[in-house]
Parts: structure tokens; sequence; C-alpha cells
């Protein structure tokens, strides 16, 4: 009896297509999906004509796995994603690379994930053998090659942003999805709580922890207590990738820092506290304590690790990163005062000074003491007290 590893190699080497058979049927007309597995700089600079670029963060791949995310997700682009809901059941699927030969070298690599998932979802997938390097040494008049540095590129360019390289140990989690049993927000800051749908509804609760704003991230639950003196902001976003939650940045984070210079608390929330509000939290984060969202990210999960912002907010937080680092604010060149702009990009040292920077910094450890303060009905009933030295 062949051993498993045997099997698995005839296997994927049957969904192998050659250059020559690609090539061959391009020229001949024939319809065919191509997908790019390559980053976005790449792609853009060279790939074969009528490909679609896949953006596939580290984030992403435990709910691919686990069926929790459409394949369609990772396509770059809206005609792109509509362009495979189209066909991509109807006409072969080819994935591609820079150099794929044997796939059962690394039959765990995402490259690998990627085509069983295609068929998985019904597609007759195969992989490109040899890549793009391969296929464009043979058939280069069918290849698309940028020739300036100056190419209008997506600027979703995920890839590009670093967003593989994020400390999100998607492929390392518990098995269970499962919220943890947070009955009451969390702390992430001395005046700011990230919660759920249930702590927004809690009065009593609220009047414990010192919160007097609060931000709703959702398009549908009411502000429950503004009779009783409470200040809402409310973000009419659903957690769906189709959203764009980023143009709300500034507005929620001048609502967020109004709150802190009252020395009011004030919770963030959405449904379940996992993906709207954390999405807001880290924005906040990155721009009022000049953090690199894989800092801010990694500083809100040490304090609540069932955070799960979906990956289309993810690509947002990348872009917003991007333009934190771009903008003039950021390199001592800040004219918002003198211009009078009310949304300044600038980080906030008071706040810098109230974080040590030892809470800050991006560690491995997994350490309860280190990373959190369990939250019991002592610790979550205490009012907060806090006294920032606000400029005028």
């Amino acid at each position: 009896m062949p051993e498993q590893s045997d099997v698995f190699f005839r296997d994927m080497m049957a969904l192998a297509t050659s250059p020559e058979c690609l090539g061959k049927q391009l020229l001949d007309g024939g319809e065919v999906m191509l997908l790019d597995y390559r980053p976005n700089s790449t792609y853009t600079r060279s790939h074969i004509e009528g490909a679609w670029n896949l953006s596939v963060p580290g984030i992403l791949l435990r709910r691919l796995k686990r069926g929790k995310v459409a394949f369609k997700c990772l396509i770059h682009g809206d005609e792109g994603k509509e362009m495979f809901v189209r066909k991509s059941r109807s006409v072969p699927v080819v994935l591609y690379d820079d150099g794929s030969t044997d796939v059962n070298a690394n039959s765990d690599s995402p490259f690998v994930l990627l085509l069983k998932k295609l068929q998985e979802e019904g597609c007759r997938a195969t992989y490109l053998k040899g890549g793009f390097n391969c296929f464009k040494e043979q058939y280069p008049p069918l290849c698309v090659t940028q020739q300036d540095d100056n190419s209008d590129s997506d600027s979703g360019s995920i890839t590009d942003l670093g967003f593989d390289n994020l400390k999100i140990d998607a492929c390392h989690e518990t098995d269970s999805e499962t919220p943890l049993d947070n009955r009451y927000p969390v702390e992430i800051l001395p005046y700011l709580f990230l919660g759920s749908k249930q702590d927004s509804e809690n009065l009593e609760l609220l009047h414990k922890l010192g919160i007097k704003c609060i931000l709703n991230v959702t398009p549908n639950i009411p502000n429950c207590f503004e009779s009783n003196g409470l200040k809402y902001m409310q973000i009419p976003v659903p957690d769906h990738w189709s959203q764009n939650l980023a143009k709300f940045f500034p507005e929620a984070i001048e609502f967020i820092d109004e709150a802190r210079k009252v020395n009011h608390g004030i919770l963030v929330h959405c449904l379940a506290g996992v993906s709207r509000s954390v999405t807001v939290t880290v924005a906040y984060l990155m721009q009022k304590l000049c953090l690199t969202l894989n800092d801010a990210y990694d500083f809100v999960k040490k304090r609540k690790n069932n955070i799960s912002p979906n990956f289309n907010f993810m690509g947002q937080l990348l872009e917003f990163e991007q333009q934190l680092r771009d903008s003039p604010c950021r390199g001592g060149d800040c004219s918002c005062s003198k211009e009078g702009r009310r949304l300044c990009m600038s980080p906030d040292p008071v706040l810098q000074s109230l974080v040590p920077s030892a809470a800050l910094s991006s560690s491995s450890s997994t350490s309860s003491s280190a990373s959190s303060w369990e939250q019991t009905p002592e610790t979550s009933s205490r009012k907060i007290e806090f006294n920032f030295t606000v400029d005028s």
C-alpha cells in the first residue's frame, strides 16, 4: 500500500499545468482564470496577461483552513472578485507563483493550501509548473511588463505594506473561536475600554467604570442611555469585507480623545467586540501612541486575545499606517494648528508618556501577568482616576 505522502505527491503532481499547455491554451483563445500568488509589487512589474493578484496575509490562513472566509476575498480588487464568482466554476483556474515545481516539497505551504481550497470550492484548479519565471522565459509576449517604476499600482498593496509580518499567530491559536468569558469591558488604556453590545447595555457597569462616552461601531444597535447623560458617537458600518471603516477613523479618534481630555471613560463597542470596535481601537493607538500596526494590534491582543478584525478592515489599517508614516505631522513639519486643521495625525506625547515603553513592545511572551490584568467584579467596579495635562 503506498504511503500517504506518495499518494499526496501523485495527486498534486496531477494538478500541474505545464507552461507549454497554458501557453497553447492562451494562444488558441481558450478561456482560463489565472491567479497570481506573488507580492503585489512583483505582480505590478510583470505578470501573465489577464491574471488576478492574490493577497493572502497570515491572519487569513487559519480562517481559510477552517472555511471561515470565501476564496474570492483573497483576490485583489472588486473586478477580480466578481470575475472569480462568475467564471471560477466554468473555466479552468491556474494558480501560479514565482517558480513552484514540486508542491510536495512543502505540503503545508500557503500555496498548496490555496490550491486545495480552490478544489474544495468546486474549481478545476491546477498550478503552473515552474511558475511565472518559467512561463515568461517561453512566452514573453503573453506577459505584461511594466516599463517604469512609476506605475499606478493599486493602493491596496497589502503584501507590500508588510501584512505577512504581522505578529498575529494566525496559525497557532487554539482551535476554539468561542468568545472568552469577557463579562466586563477590557481596559486598553486607563480611560479606554473595548467591549460588546452586552457591555453597552449595562448602565450600572458603565457607571462603575466611569464610562460617560460610548463609540458605537454598528448600524443597528441602539444608543441606550442618551437620556441618562451618556455621550454617543455612532459609526453605521456592518462587519462586512465591502465596508469602508477607515473613512471614520479621524472622527472616531477625535471622539475618543475628547473623552480623555475631560477625564471621561469611553467604551468602544460593536456587536461582539472582536472586529469593528477592535479596528477603531487599533487605529487610535497607532495614531496617538505612534505605534506600528503590528505593535498596536499586539497591544490590544495581549489584553483581549479573541480579537478578529475582518480581512478588509486589516487592509484599511495597513493603508492607515502608510498614511501616518507619510504624514508631515509625523516628520516634524506639522502645520495643523497654524492652518486651523482640526484632525491632526500627530502622536500625543502625553499619552506616550502615560504608557510604559515596555508595555508597547511587541513581545512574544504570553505571560498573563505581563499581558493583561484579569478582570473581576472588584477590578472592574473601580472608578477610573486619571489626570492628564492637556495642552491648550
